[in-house]
């Protein structure tokens, strides 16, 4: 359900902003490569920047 979603935002924004729905279309495959993974693996992804984990 990604790949839609990703072509149709893309979709959208090309007539206003070609530059960007380009830019939206060569980034697809690295943003989505996580899709590939079982669906329990997915929701466990998470960034390990432990700046994200620093209370403010």
């Amino acid at each position: 359900m990604a790949r839609p979603q990703w072509r149709s935002v893309a979709d959208q924004l090309r007539p206003k902003r070609p530059k960007l729905a380009t830019l939206i279309d060569n980034a697809e495959p690295d943003m989505l490569a996580s899709m590939r993974f079982p669906a329990q693996h997915r929701a466990k992804l998470h960034s390990t920047n432990p700046l994200e984990h620093f209370p403010i």
